[in-house]
């Protein structure tokens, strides 16, 4: 029994700790940034506000993802340390995703709706995102411009 309790204790500590460290990477205030990320986000949002920053490592590099508002759409992007953007992204009304797109997500998964859609850029290449909502959860399908699915992913959000 105690070495169960002492498990249960373990568990507890090291799930609270993982929160906390995790929580302690998001919101990363624009000063407490690299000056080239610094540099890169103002240039990018034009001096826009921030809605949120945080940092990931990976392959033992640290990226920032920072989200902000352009013109009231939303908009995220993805700068290394260096201040190059590896990535970009911005909501997109669906009266702007081709016909061949949508039909291409609602085929991935048949009953569902769309939801929310994004225009992405990653490594020179644009694709849309689509949220697509069914009773059996949500999924994000990447498609490119001719509707080829490049990924789909279950929703964990």
């Amino acid at each position: 029994m105690k070495t169960k309790h002492a498990v249960g204790t373990l568990l507890l500590v090291t799930a609270l700790t993982a929160g906390s460290l995790a929580l302690a990477e998001e919101d990363i205030a624009m000063n407490k940034l690299p000056a080239a990320v610094q540099t890169t986000l103002r240039q990018i949002t034009g001096g826009s506000h921030l809605e949120g920053c945080d940092s990931e490592v990976a392959d033992g590099k640290t990226i920032y993802e920072a989200d902000f508002k352009s013109k009231g759409s939303g908009c995220s992007v993805t700068v290394n340390e260096a201040g190059e953007v590896l990535e970009w992204s911005i909501d997109a009304p669906l009266n702007i995703v081709p016909p061949t797109v949508l039909k291409a997500a609602l085929n991935a998964h048949p009953g569902g709706k769309i939801g929310e859609s994004e225009i992405h850029n990653k490594d020179s290449r644009l694709f849309y995102v689509l949220e697509v909502r069914t009773d059996n959860g949500a999924y994000d399908v990447s498609l490119d411009a001719a509707g080829k699915i490049m990924a789909d992913e279950k929703d964990t959000d």
